[in-house]
């Protein structure tokens, strides 16, 4: 199937103060990061058509770079008459052969690849006329339209905006789970532009996200207890580490989010390569690999500790959600598999590899690492 993307950039930005489409986000302007979000979804999104209106002379370099990926821009000459003006002047572009479009104010900047694709899948399974994605229930942008809806709109007389057609045609439409905050957050005013500022820097789920996660993958309650207890610890050891030598930065933020997600595959076979896909699935590739590393590792000897032992170190330390000796832990599997001698090798080769680990955060956390894990 072949899809387009209607960008809407022709307002005021009069609540902003300053010119939103091109508000540096990581470096580069909010409609950029907008473009390279649908090219980064595929090449199934051929056209792109972006709604200029107030200062649209500034945004046509931003789409000739892209002109190559199916960019256009297109201007709407009175966009004092609002939003569903510009609609209309998109949707007048939107080709034939497209089966649906997304449609995206570009002051809702940070949606990511990930979910444009879910979108699209969700669109092709369940026959709809147009496709909502959902954060924790609640609906967000960008919704996906359906070639049916293009007629419908053009024909409208503008009241109530775009809302009132689709509302007309609900019982057309479906939903999409997804694991993406930024499907709710716009840019309307300068804080909500310095929140998604800090928020395009990193490429792992906040908290909420981390709850969406559990929902799409059915995580049972237990397992997301443990998995806030091994944060709680995870965090603990990276600030030791952190303290204890200046050349340290490990990331707070992704220590957090990765201890929180590691076993959110867990009623899964294989479950910590599973919770790595999910995450990759999701747009979170920065998490994945330390998800997917979460059941054992080998460090190298003298290495320097990375989020990637924390997190695995700190599974260790937690059994449901009560702090346990590391030995406890796989000499439990031991007794367990105490009848298979294959088995009981590797775990205990597991135990050594995680000896290790645990004798390489001491001696880069000192006291304090030993106070905190007490084994």
């Amino acid at each position: 199937m072949h899809y387009s993307a209607l960008v809407l950039a022709a307002g005021f930005s009069s609540r902003m103060g300053q010119f939103k489409p091109l508000l540096p986000l990581a470096g580069r302007p909010a409609l950029a990061r907008v473009l390279e979000s649908f090219h980064a979804a595929g090449p199934n999104i051929r056209q792109i058509i972006v709604v200029g209106g107030h200062r649209a002379q500034e945004l046509a370099p931003i789409c000739r770079a892209h002109a190559a990926e199916g960019v256009q821009l297109v201007c709407n000459p009175d966009p004092s008459q609002g939003m569903f003006s510009s609609i209309r002047i998109g949707v007048q572009e939107i080709s034939p052969t497209s089966q649906a479009f997304f449609l995206l104010p570009v002051d809702i900047p940070l949606v990511r690849a990930a979910t444009l694709q879910r979108l699209m899948r969700c669109f092709e399974q369940q026959d709809r006329w147009l496709i909502h994605p959902t954060f924790l229930g609640e609906p967000g942008h960008p919704p996906l339209v359906g070639q049916a809806m293009v007629p419908r709109i053009l024909a409208h007389d503008g009241q109530g905006g775009l809302h009132t057609v689709l509302e007309e045609h609900a019982g057309n439409a479906g939903l999409c789970p997804v694991a993406d905050h930024a499907i709710l957050q716009d840019m309307d005013r300068p804080e909500d532009y310095t929140k998604l500022a800090n928020q395009a820097k990193a490429d792992y789920p906040d908290e909420q996200e981390c709850l969406a996660l559990f929902q799409l993958a059915e995580t049972p309650i237990p397992v997301q207890e443990h998995c806030r207890a091994v944060a709680q610890l995870a965090v603990r050891m990276a600030e030791a580490v952190n303290r204890q030598h200046a050349g340290h930065n490990l990331d707070l933020a992704l220590v957090q989010s990765a201890a929180l997600v590691h076993d959110v595959a867990k009623a899964r076979p294989r479950h910590a390569e599973a919770g790595a896909s999910l995450l990759e699935e999701h747009g979170f590739a920065a998490v994945a690999p330390l998800v997917r590393d979460h059941a054992d590792l080998d460090m190298t000897t003298n290495a320097q500790i990375t989020e990637r032992e924390i997190v695995f170190l700190a599974d260790k330390f937690v059994q449901g959600t009560n702090r346990v000796p590391l030995q406890e832990r796989y000499l439990a599997k031991l007794t367990r598999f105490s009848a298979n001698p294959v088995a009981c090798e590797a775990i205990l080769r597991r135990l050594h590899r995680a000896e290790h680990v645990l004798d390489q955060f001491y001696s880069q956390s000192g006291q304090e690492g030993r106070l905190l894990l007490g084994d």
